[in-house]
């Protein structure tokens, strides 16, 4: 079996005020412990099937923040033994923060072939209201290592709709971004406010901006990754020739997928399963020998047809109705609104380019409403 891979590291520095992934700061007593549960759920997911990996992310919380010792021993623990096709795409998610060139030399000697920063912004008034333990120089600094030129691609997350942003200082982080070379790929964001985090608790106080001055941002956007040459694949997606995520384009595919750590999600058609979200809780059933998996869920054909749906069309190559018949065994225009397609067409939004449905630059705006309104 051909699959993908996440694995993921729960520890940060500290608690970024938008955040509400699961991770913890008080850590210094957990990793090691950690790492060698990873290394076991691996093998009891692994022991009575041959899978071979096409791509590998690991992610957090904030991976790079283990030191050069605990990466050489979880690599000595499971990453050496990974079963990697030729080729295959190898992600780490990093924080300028906890980067350092002892890593980014010990990543490509690993195998690693992409590293992706969370900058988030390259103001620094920004960046502390939202409790990001970097500055605007620390991210330039590491965006201008030289370790980074061993690796095919770079990419950085950046969020906009940020408490006090303007559509000047995003263009601003944009350009800043996009003047590094070897940046090849960016994820932008427009920020989602969790009632469960200070940021959701401190509504009513912060100055978010109004949705006009999201807009603006959008438009910013669309404008400064077109100028240096970023193509946009999807939603929040943007990559230079050759450089696309093809491990998130696994996801949106509906590929199959291994996800190790707590709160991981797994994905071997039709069974979709989450993890545990408490370290504690994650070590105590994996050492034993117990998978660590919290709940599980079967996709019907309905939640098949939907997902398709709403991941197809924040994708700009759109709804390949032949991949929708391969999957759910239905044509495309038989489990959708018919006369709504037609109007989205009509109005600019959707367009057949045989054999795809694919959005517009004006429909990727509106992607999620066309979803609901089609399905």
């Amino acid at each position: 079996m051909q699959c993908s891979l996440y694995i993921h590291l729960p520890f940060c520095r500290s608690k970024c005020r938008y955040c509400d992934f699961y991770s913890v700061t008080d850590h210094a007593t957990l990793i090691d412990g950690y790492l060698g549960a990873v290394a076991r759920e691996w093998e009891l997911r692994t022991k009575n099937a041959a899978v071979e990996l096409s791509s590998v992310f690991i992610g957090g919380g904030t991976p790079s923040l283990l030191s050069v010792d605990q990466w050489g021993r979880f690599r000595s623990l499971l990453l050496a033994r990974l079963p990697l096709v030729q080729g295959a795409e190898w992600t780490i998610e990093c924080n300028p923060e906890s980067f350092t060139e002892d890593k980014a030399g010990l990543f490509a000697d690993m195998g690693v072939t992409r590293l992706t920063f969370g900058i988030q912004s390259m103001v620094d008034r920004e960046l502390a209201i939202a409790g990001r333990p970097h500055t605007a120089r620390d991210a330039g600094r590491v965006l201008d290592a030289p370790g980074l030129s061993s690796f095919s691609s770079i990419g950085v997350d950046l969020i906009y709709g940020l408490p006090g942003q303007t559509a000047g200082s995003f263009a601003d982080t944009l350009h800043q971004v996009f003047e590094r070379p070897m940046v090849k790929h960016l994820s932008a964001y427009e920020l989602t406010v969790s009632e469960s985090t200070p940021f959701g608790r401190h509504r009513s106080l912060l100055p978010f901006p109004s949705e006009e001055e999201c807009d603006g941002m959008a438009r910013v956007l669309s404008e400064v990754t077109e100028q240096y040459g970023f193509k946009q694949y999807e939603v929040s997606n943007y990559a230079q020739e050759g450089c696309t995520c093809r491990h998130n384009i696994g996801y949106w595919s509906h590929e199959a997928y291994i996800g190790l750590g707590c709160a991981a999600h797994s994905y071997l058609h039709p069974i979709r399963s989450w993890n545990v979200d408490d370290i504690g809780t994650y070590c105590r059933m994996v050492d034993p020998g117990y998978l660590p998996i919290e709940r599980e869920e079967t996709l019907s054909a309905e939640m098949l047809v939907n997902e398709i749906l709403f991941l197809g069309l924040r994708r700009v190559e759109g709804i390949n109705v032949d991949f929708f018949h391969e999957k759910t065994g239905t044509a495309f225009e038989d489990k959708v609104a018919g006369e709504k397609l037609k109007k989205f067409c009509r109005e600019g939004y959707l367009l057949f380019d045989p054999p795809c449905w694919r959005p517009t630059k004006k429909g990727l705006l509106f992607a999620d409403f066309m979803a609901r309104e089609l399905f």
